[in-house]
């Protein structure tokens, strides 16, 4: 279903949903507006969009990665937002792996905190 090459450079994405810390529910949300979503293990679920592939992991909160179009972003942001659930969303270069930016649901963009950047390098 996910098919990056149609729609311009394939990012890779990572964030959170600080709003659960079950993978299950945030997966339904998601597919309750179009996503098609699964079980990939016990606790973990796949999300999948013409315009994202995500694997989300239950903690507190709830954490994501995978590969997002660059117009794919607005639209995962937008639909965390439509879903009830705040989240983070950090866009990488998929060639330098460098931190572009955040987004979080709310709209607000903010560039990358020292933290996000020594986890990201260690």
């Amino acid at each position: 279903m996910f098919d990056g090459a149609a729609a311009g450079p394939v990012l890779d994405v990572y964030g959170f949903v600080p709003t659960g810390t079950r993978a299950e529910p945030v997966a339904k949300a998601l597919h309750g507006l179009g996503r098609r979503s699964r079980k990939a293990s016990f606790t973990a679920c796949e999300v999948e969009h013409t315009s994202a592939e995500l694997y989300l992991t239950p903690g507190e909160p709830v954490s994501f990665s995978g590969r997002c179009t660059a117009p794919g972003v607005d639209l995962l942001i937008a639909a965390l937002a439509r879903a009830g659930r705040a989240g983070t969303v950090e866009v990488y270069d998929p060639d330098t792996g460098e931190l572009r930016h955040q987004v979080r649901a709310d709209g607000t963009s903010t560039p990358p905190s020292p933290a996000t950047e020594r986890r990201r390098n260690s």
